[in-house]
């Protein structure tokens, strides 16, 4: 029972705590901000030219080289003359 009250209170609390640290530093009147001007920056904005990019298919190789471990029957030399 002490879990399901400890976790809702520490939460309020941390929020209640941030708020009032944020309010303190938002209405402390003793600190003096500092800003820094930094020089003006022109954007210029370039075109460049127009570039066409055109895909091509690769080409299929002719012929399908196919490598047996296990050795091979006749079955698979005829199936293997069949491949281009």
């Amino acid at each position: 029972m002490f879990d399901r009250i400890f976790a809702p209170v520490l939460v309020f609390l941390v929020l209640i705590a941030a708020t009032l640290a944020v309010a303190s530093a938002w209405f402390d009147s003793r600190s003096s901000v500092q800003t820094v001007r930094l020089p003006e920056v022109q954007v210029e904005m370039v075109r460049l030219p127009r570039v066409e990019v055109v895909a091509k298919r690769a080409a299929t190789p002719l012929h399908i080289t196919m490598t047996d471990t296990t050795g091979s029957s006749d079955a698979d030399d005829a199936a293997a003359r069949r491949v281009r």
